[in-house]
């Protein structure tokens, strides 16, 4: 309900952005938006009826409201709340006649999205925040550009979420680097989740951490090309992102109970 929708044709221009924290208790303003508005809330809760429907944000929680809409407070605010707000609009830069209906691409951003402090959005948010402070020259356009490219990587993770778990996602994201010694790094970058949390539902699904199982999973695909190849132990080795083939011989030895060696010599017997 009273979703905000964003199309290939549209820009995205943030009239302010900033970081606001409550003195006294107060009611949240009763007024017609005359933009759209992000609320992320820090510490307290935001108490907030958008055409009827009450909300509450809590911590690490994230609310659109839609430009039009009558908004009022339905609960007192708490003082010492803290919260991060946007006002944005957004406008038609592209000529619509030059498209059919069915080429123009649309989103709908996600209403009331959760448990956002487990990912790094809160962290882009507040470099927004930051950027919106300095005196760069065109800092109104790297402002806008920065929130609109914040908007489309809400809803992609909102829209990957909602298809598929994050266990799932970590899986197909190892599978795909099967040839490579990841980092916590490298997965935050990629799911934009924090690793302690993706760490905490992976073990929750599969039973052991995530590197542990990445590990295991390139020493069973280098077994694999022992048994099937005639490559060096050095060259399987470097081909799983090992590096260095001491370390992988020690890797190997401690999941399959023998050296690399031991095993394709066991394999060439049957």
């Amino acid at each position: 309900m009273n979703e905000i929708v964003l199309t290939d044709l549209d820009g995205v221009f943030v009239e302010q952005i900033d970081l606001l924290t409550a003195n006294v208790p107060f009611f949240h303003v009763d007024r017609i938006a005359k933009t759209n508005v992000l609320i992320y809330v820090l510490s307290g809760c935001i108490y907030v009826t958008e055409e009827g429907t009450d909300y509450a944000i809590n911590p690490g929680e994230m609310i659109f409201l839609k430009k039009g809409t009558h908004q009022y407070g339905h609960r007192l605010i708490k003082a010492e709340t803290s919260w991060i707000y946007v006002h944005f609009q957004i406008n038609q830069m592209g000529n619509s006649e030059a498209f059919s209906d069915t080429s123009i691409q649309k989103i709908v951003l996600p209403k009331n999205i959760k448990e956002l402090d487990k990912t790094e959005f809160p962290k882009e948010l507040k470099n927004i925040l930051r950027i919106s402070s300095t005196s760069k020259k065109m800092k109104n356009s790297r402002v806008s550009t920065a929130f609109h490219r914040f908007l489309l990587n809400v809803y992609d993770q909102n829209d990957t979420a909602a298809k598929d778990g994050i266990t799932d996602r970590i899986l197909n994201f190892l599978q795909e680097h099967i040839h490579e010694d990841l980092s916590a790094g490298d997965l935050e970058d990629h799911l934009h989740l924090t690793y302690k949390y993706l760490v905490r539902v992976f073990k929750k699904d599969i039973g052991m951490g995530i590197m542990k199982y990445h590990n295991m999973q390139r020493i069973y695909a280098a077994a694999s090309e022992l048994r099937s190849t005639s490559k060096s132990i050095s060259e399987v080795s470097g081909e799983f992102g090992f590096g260095d083939p001491l370390y992988f011989s020690k890797c190997f030895k401690k999941q399959m109970a023998m050296s690399p060696r031991e095993y394709r010599k066991i394999q060439s017997i049957f």
